[in-house]
């Protein structure tokens, strides 16, 4: 701990937010509430066009930003392909039942 913190909830030395040192860590256990804030992180986190390239349409970050790529990890996680994940996003209901959506894709 530093300064009282974590070090989860420390800035990684690295000024770079694309650098593994700024990744979200997952949690040892990924519940129902994680799967609900991880959908949520993607359906806000939608990728948007710029001249630059696409960036993350909540916090203008490269996309896909930080909370965009955890969203993914904590659903790729409880076993979903990248094709049930973009259902996910489709449907943006945070109290999607995963089983019916891994059947689907």
């Amino acid at each position: 701990m530093v300064d009282g913190l974590p070090a989860a909830a420390q800035s990684p030395e690295s000024e770079e937010p694309e650098s593994e040192e700024w990744e979200i860590p997952l949690p040892v256990w990924i519940g129902e509430e994680h799967v609900r804030f991880a959908v949520r992180a993607l359906v806000l986190h939608l990728p948007g066009d710029e001249p630059t390239g696409p960036r993350c349409l909540w916090d203008e970050h490269p996309h896909p930003c930080r909370l965009a790529r955890w969203g993914r990890r904590v659903l790729a996680a409880r076993g979903l392909s990248d094709e049930a994940i973009d259902v996910v996003v489709q449907r943006a209901d945070p109290y999607i039942d995963l089983s019916i959506v891994m059947d689907e894709a």
